[in-house]
């Protein structure tokens, strides 16, 4: 339905060819409008759904790194089962020889053997104190 455009504009191509040219360029803006309100709608939707993924993203990231936090204190109770406060090399290098303990470290993603317990204790012991601790 409606009026064809060639309808529409012929009574202003009679009074004068400018009124004609001026009717085109009132369509052509108006459509113009018309297309940038859509492509604004799906700009902004797109915003929307990036922010969400974002926010997951973040989620995600916070949820990976507690639970890290629950095995690696898991992994210290195995490998200080008398709840000492502070283990030393020694202690390490007899504990990385139970194959329970570097199951655990397995599931860390640590591939750790007897042979690497010297360089994971340094890697763990931040202030060069010679004990490490859960902390």
């Amino acid at each position: 339905g409606g009026v064809d455009w060639g309808d529409a504009v012929e009574p202003l191509m009679r009074i004068s060819p400018f009124f004609g040219l001026l009717f085109c360029m009132y369509v052509a803006i108006a459509v113009f409008c018309v297309l940038n309100i859509i492509t604004g709608v799906f700009v902004e939707n797109t915003k929307a759904m990036l922010a969400k993924d974002d926010a997951q993203m973040i989620m995600d990231t916070v949820s990976k790194r507690k639970d890290f936090v629950e095995q690696v204190r898991a992994l210290w109770s195995e490998i200080n089962p008398k709840a000492l406060e502070k283990l030393d090399i020694c202690g390490l290098r007899q504990q990385v020889k139970d194959v329970r303990i570097q199951a655990h470290f397995s599931r860390l993603g640590l591939n750790v053997e007897t042979e690497s317990a010297d360089a994971l204790f340094q890697l763990f012991d931040f202030d060069s104190s010679g004990t490490i601790d859960v902390d």
